[in-house]
């Protein structure tokens, strides 16, 4: 008969090549997505020397995709948008990588008045 701390012994080697198996599979999923990531930044950008900043701002996005949704994650992606056009990049790259990651910012909705409507002594 096993004494209690075979028993543990045996669980806990389990366990642990359970726990590592797992871990290889998420580390092997994620370096795929990142590969994949690269990859279309390359293709959107081409060859410019700011191209680890379309990553950066690429990476941050993934990143705010898996946090948020809806609304909130569109305005997530609009201020990173902001900021990396800020630092000087193209805002077109900056708008087709948002697109790679199928976030598509619906067209503001405009408040449509009839002028002819309006008491004009109002509004001065």
């Amino acid at each position: 008969m096993r004494t209690s701390s075979q028993r543990e012994e045996k669980f806990k080697k389990k366990v642990r090549g359970v726990v590592l198996e797992s871990q290889v599979a998420r580390q092997k999923d994620a370096t795929k997505r990142q590969m994949e990531i690269e990859l279309a930044v390359k293709e959107i950008v081409g060859v410019d020397q700011r191209r680890f900043f379309y990553h950066a701002f690429a990476k941050q996005v993934e990143k705010v995709q898996k946090k948020y949704k809806g609304e909130a994650l569109i305005n997530e992606v609009e201020i990173l948008q902001n900021k990396w056009r800020a630092r000087g990049l193209a805002d077109e790259k900056l708008a087709r990588i948002k697109e790679w990651f199928n976030i598509i910012i619906p067209p503001m909705e405009v408040c449509r008045f009839d002028i002819g409507k309006f008491n004009k002594s109002l509004f001065g």
